[in-house]
Parts: structure tokens; C-alpha cells; sequence
């Protein structure tokens, strides 16, 4: 039986070293201790304020406006931020960092600015972000570049870069002829609007981080706390380990299950492949192969419904539409996305005759079910609250996380497991926070900048234009700009941009608001894997020992379906429930085809081998099935008839492949 005791979850640091730094193996100064002691109780002060802001609070008649409660949480963020990351990147081996006075001083200005204005946002939110004191503007001033070194220090140069240059386009707007020109803008109504305003560094998504993605942090942390990774992975085992290519099953299944807790490819990644490569190592699986089954797996954790990630939290707010129908939209798409994996692993066992897992490696299902069926409970749980109860995202996984509280205490083992270093567990999450606040309060900046320069909706005209009013050309150019812009930045940052420089011309062209914002969504994530940049590649290659764009180009072949769509979805939405219900069933049925007849094309197998003429037709057969439309789907149909007719003709007469 594989079985392992494994914690998923990971506690070290938790006192408040950056990932990358080690404590010094002598004894800490008294300087160190305090710095140790500060940030423990900073960190832990995130979630706990969260949890008193969404849930305890109100019931004791201490209300608080949001803006309010993300003032605090980015005021403390900003401050663990410079006490944590180092200025330069040649203080970042070795040992702990101990911030010197610049990083205080930097740390403290952070702390003060959002400080200000949360407790005097009664008499400043009246301003709109407009007409505020000379001092007000000034500690703005200081505010925003502490905003921008922080980012600088957490996610490198291009987002800060970006910040400055949108602040500097309002600045000499005015001065623009044509379509770029603006009304004039001074330095303090930029500061203004950015500080002062609640939609700049404390707007939407710096809110939707504070309140939503905090809650879900910790409802994912105190899950890795316990024994379901065990529970995930033999059930996983049990489930399709017998099957055709099990092992490589066994991963993506395995990262099916995780994705509903984790929502972040990286952290997906860490945890499957010391759990999965083993397996397919002992099957004899092509390490690129194997890597890229990691990878595109991994990516799903963003796109596989309940949890999906921080940029739905966002989509959920900046659409209106809540993270409710963001989920139930996400379902088929992200069933189609597992599914070209599940397939192309299956054909490619089948085609390199791999084989199966031994029995004594399977456990019995029902002893597996027996042992840990419960940790469902919570996950279960927190849709019923979503979808049955339409509670909020926020107070919804607080009480899911009461629920595996209660289930992971009962049985001794699970007990011992929870219970194991359960005091820094807060310190946890508040880590894992520091640097999507940053970010998103960076963010902030450039969102504010884009509403008062009104470049908005300048671009989308400008992209309407090039494309002469034609939806493909339009597509074509907003996944080009969504790629490039996901080099240098954040998936969280690329959403946030392209949401309101691309989905306004999107939606101009007559695509419902939704499937605009699932565009911008799937390409998104595609970047993890397409090549350069492909990060979930670089990871997964680093743990099968081969290249991570040699990975990635792999990894492509296996994540189609995140490229195919986003594009379908623009012309015919009927993959994110939109339409009637024999729409709906006609474009699932035929994109599953699709994908069947993609995953053969791509893998040179379906009943037997096929040659080069048969993948071409099915590859061509599975992407007509994708397309919308009878005419492509009847289309799609009978070139696959033909070739699987062809090819079976050809086998039963015993002729060779062509």
C-alpha cells in the first residue's frame, strides 16, 4: 500500500523569516529576539483580526467599514513586509535578516500611513479623494513609495515600474494629443485619489484579498494541518491506480483533490510531486512527461471550483456577479480541463504499453473511504454554505473551518497529526498573505490611475479600432497583451489590468460579461505553463531533472483545453452555463469528444497506433468538435467516423501505420 504520513502543511519560517533565509546556528542577539517577537505577533495578528472582522465583531456591535478593516491589514502588512525582505537581493542567503533603521523607518511610515487613515476615514471618505490638507498629501506622498518599494522587494521591478509610469502618464496627459489626451492632472490629485480615495491602494482588490482570500488561507492551512493529503493520495491510488497508466492518474487525480484547498499552482506543485513522482518514477514514465503531468495539474488548482484562487475572489467582485457564479461557471471547464490530461496519460500509456500498478500497491477503496471518507465533510460543507445558504465567501470558510476543526479532533491519529506545532499556525497564514497584499496594494495604484486618467477606456477603443470591430482579431490581441503582461507580474496584477483595459472591448463586441473575464482567467494561467516564463514547468523540471521549457513545451500539449476555452467561451458561453439547457448539453458533449479526439491526435493512439494522416485528422476532427456551431460539429463528426473507420480497417487487414 503507498502510504505515507506526510504534513502538507508548513510551518516553518512561521516566526518570521523569509522563505529563502535560514536562522544562524548561533544564539540570537536580544535585536533578533525582538525582531522574532514582533513579527510573530504581527503575523499572527492578520488572521486573527480577519476572523474578528468577518465573524465576532458585528456580534458585539463593533461593526467597521471595509475599507477600515483593509486599512489596518495593509498598515501591518507593509510594516512585516520591510522587517522580512531585504532591499537587495544579495541579503537574501544566509542568515535571518534583521532589518537595520532605513527598513524600520520604511516599515514604520507604512504602518502610520494606512494607520491615519483608517481612524480618521469618517471625516476624509467625504473628500471622494479630492481636496485633502497639505500634511494629508504628504504622508500620502511618503505612503505610496513605501507601497512601491514593498512591491519592489516582493515580486521584483515590473509592477512598481508599471505604477510609476501610469502615475506619470496622468501627470503629462494633458499634454498628449489625440486619443491619449486627458484632462490635466496634478501630483495632488493623484496622491489623493490613490491614498485618500478607498479606491486606490485600499480598493476593491486590496478588499477582496483582506477579507475573502485571508479566510480561505486559513481554511487551506488548517486542512494541510491534518491527514487528508494521506487520504487524498490513497484515495487516489485506490481510485485509478488500477487503471491504464495509473500512476499518472494518481497525480492528476491527487491534484484534482488538492486543487479544491489550495487555489495556487506553486504550492499545488510542492505538495503532489513529492507525493506522485515516485510513482511514475517506479512505472518508468519520461521524466519530461512526468513533469509535465505535474505542471498542467497543478495549474488546475486555479481553475478546479470550490476554491479556485485569489483571482476569482476578484473576478467575483470586480464583475458583480459574487464568487457563487463564478464557481458554478467554472465547473465544466475546469471537468474538460482534467479530463485532456486524464486522456492523453491514458493514450500514452497505452501507446508506450506502461505498466499497471502492482496490487499490493492499491489499498482497497473501502478501507481507504473508511479511514478518512470525513474530510470531505468540510469541503462539502463550504459549498452547501455558498450555494445553499448564499452566504459570503469570507463568512462561508470560516464556519467550513470550524467544521474540520471538529472532524480532524476526533480520531486519536488525526489528533496527534492536527494538534503538532498548532501554535504557529496563525503565524502561517498571515505569512502567505505578505505578498498578495503587497501586490495588490501596488495594484491599487495603477487601478486608480487607469479610472482618473481615463486610459480605460481609451485602450479598449484603441483595441476596438485595431481590430476593426472583428471579435477573433480582438481575442487574438488581448491573449497576446494578457501573456505578455503575465511575464513580469502576478497572475492577481495581469487579472486586474487586462480586466479593465481588454474585458471592456470584449464585452463592447456583444461577449457577456462572464466569459469576458473567464478569457482573461484561462489565459492567465495559461502563462504558468507556455514557454519562456512557464513558472509551473521551471518547478516541475527541477523535480524530474530536465529543462522547464523543454517541460513546458510538453505541458502545452497537455493543457489545450486552457487555451481552446477561453476562445470558444468569447462566441458561444454555453461551456460556463450560459444559454439554454440543450445548449449547454450540446456544447459539453461535443467539447468532451473533443477533447478525446485532441488527446488522440496528440498522442498518436486511440484504438491502436495511428499514423500521421490519422493524428492530423483527429487533431483537426477534436478542434471542429471545440468550435461552436452544427455545421463544425457535424463536421468534426465525420472526419473522426473516417479516420476511425480508416484505422480500424487498417488494423484488422494488419497494415502498417502511415
Amino acid at each position: 500500500m503507498i502510504r505515507k504520513n506526510i504534513n502538507v502543511g508548513t510551518d516553518a519560517d512561521a516566526a518570521g523569516v523569509s522563505s529563502s533565509v535560514q536562522p544562524s546556528s548561533g544564539g540570537a542577539s536580544t535585536w533578533l529576539k525582538a525582531k522574532r517577537l514582533v513579527n510573530f505577533a504581527g503575523l499572527t495578528f492578520i488572521p486573527l483580526f480577519g476572523i474578528w472582522y468577518v465573524e465576532l465583531g458585528w456580534r458585539f456591535g463593533l461593526e467597521m467599514y471595509k475599507q477600515v478593516y483593509t486599512m489596518i491589514i495593509v498598515g501591518v502588512v507593509q510594516f512585516l513586509v520591510y522587517m522580512n525582505c531585504p532591499a537587495s537581493k544579495k541579503n537574501r542567503k544566509g542568515e535571518e535578516y534583521i532589518p537595520n533603521f532605513l527598513d524600520i523607518l520604511l516599515g514604520l511610515t507604512g504602518l502610520a500611513g494606512a494607520f491615519y487613515v483608517a481612524f480618521n476615514w469618517d471625516n476624509i471618505y467625504v473628500l471622494g479623494g479630492f481636496g485633502g490638507s497639505p500634511f494629508q498629501i504628504g504622508l500620502g506622498i511618503a505612503f505610496t513609495l513605501v507601497v512601491l518599494e514593498s512591491a519592489r522587494r516582493t515580486v521584483g521591478l515590473p509592477l512598481p515600474i508599471v505604477a510609476v509610469a501610469a502615475m506619470a502618464y496622468g501627470l503629462v496627459g494633458n499634454q498628449i494629443p489625440g486619443l491619449f489626451h486627458t484632462a490635466k492632472i496634478t501630483l495632488s490629485n493623484e496622491i489623493g485619489y490613490i491614498y485618500l480615495s478607498g479606491v486606490g491602494i485600499f480598493g476593491v482588490a486590496a478588499q477582496t484579498i483582506a477579507e475573502t482570500v485571508l479566510a480561505f488561507s486559513i481554511f487551506g492551512c488548517f486542512l494541510q494541518k491534518t491527514n487528508a493529503g494521506r487520504f487524498f493520495l490513497d484515495l487516489s491510488v485506490a481510485l485509478v491506480g488500477k487503471m491504464r497508466g495509473g500512476a499518472g492518474k494518481v497525480a492528476i487525480f491527487c491534484s484534482m483533490l488538492f486543487a479544491t484547498m489550495t487555489g495556487e499552482p506553486s504550492s499545488n506543485l510542492g505538495i503532489i510531486g513529492p507525493l506522485s513522482l515516485p510513482i511514475m518514477r517506479k512505472m518508468q514514465y519520461d521524466p519530461t512527461f512526468s513533469g509535465a503531468v505535474l505542471a498542467v495539474s497543478s495549474c488546475g488548482s486555479m481553475l478546479m471550483p470550490p476554491v479556485m484562487g485569489a483571482v476569482v475572489f476578484l473576478m467575483g467582485e470586480m464583475t458583480g456577479l459574487g464568487f457563487s457564479a463564478i464557481m458554478i461557471a467554472a465547473v465544466i471547464p475546469a471537468f474538460l480541463y482534467y479530463l485532456s490530461i486524464f486522456m492523453q496519460v491514458d493514450l500514452y500509456s497505452a501507446k508506450n504499453k506502461l505498466a499497471r500498478l502492482g496490487k499490493e500497491d492499491i489499498p482497497r477503496l473501502g478501507s481507504v473511504l473508511k479511514e478518512g471518507w470525513y474530510f470531505f465533510i468540510p469541503i462539502i460543507a463550504l459549498v452547501y454554505l455558498l450555494l445553499g445558504m448564499h452566504l459570503s465567501a469570507a463568512k462561508a470558510v470560516i464556519y467550513a473551518t470550524l467544521v474540520l476543526i471538529a472532524v480532524s479532533v476526533v480520531r486519536k491519529s488525526d489528533r496527534e497529526q492536527f494538534l503538532t506545532d498548532l501554535a504557529n499556525i496563525f503565524a502561517s497564514i498571515g505569512k502567505q498573505t505578505l505578498n498578495t497584499v503587497a501586490v495588490t496594494s501596488c495594484s491599487g495604484i495603477i487601478m486608480a490611475m487607469v479610472t482618473l486618467s481615463g486610459i480605460g477606456l481609451r485602450m479598449s477603443a484603441l483595441l476596438t479600432t485595431i481590430s476593426g470591430g472583428n471579435l477573433l482579431i480582438l481575442a487574438i490581441l488581448a491573449a497576446v497583451t494578457i501573456y505578455i503582461m503575465g511575464m513580469g507580474m502576478a497572475p492577481i496584477v495581469s487579472y486586474i489590468l487586462m480586466s479593465i483595459l481588454v474585458a471592456p472591448a470584449l464585452i463592447d463586441l456583444g461577449v457577456p460579461l462572464i466569459a469576458a473575464h473567464f478569457f482573461i482567467l484561462y489565459m492567465s494561467v495559461s502563462g504558468f505553463i507556455t514557454p519562456p516564463v512557464c513558472l509551473a514547468a521551471y518547478i516541475a523540471g527541477g523535480m524530474v531533472g530536465k529543462s522547464g521549457i523543454t517541460v513546458g513545451f510538453r505541458a502545452m500539449r497537455f493543457g489545450i483545453v486552457c487555451y481552446l476555452i477561453p476562445f470558444v467561451c468569447l462566441f458561444a458561453p454555453s461551456l460556463l452555463l450560459v444559454g439554454t439547457v440543450p445548449e449547454i448539453l450540446q456544447a459539453a458533449v461535443t467539447a468532451i469528444i473533443g477533447v478525446v479526439l485532441l488527446s488522440a491526435g496528440f498522442e498518436g493512439y486511440l484504438v491502436g497506433e495511428t499514423g500521421r494522416i490519422d493524428r492530423i485528422c483527429y487533431l483537426t476532427a477534436g478542434f471542429l468538435m471545440f468550435c461552436p456551431g452544427l455545421a463544425t460539429d457535424l463536421a468534426g463528426l465525420v472526419l473522426a467516423f473516417v479516420a476511425l473507420s480508416v484505422q480500424l480497417l487498417r488494423r484488422r487487414a494488419g497494415e502498417a501505420v502511415l
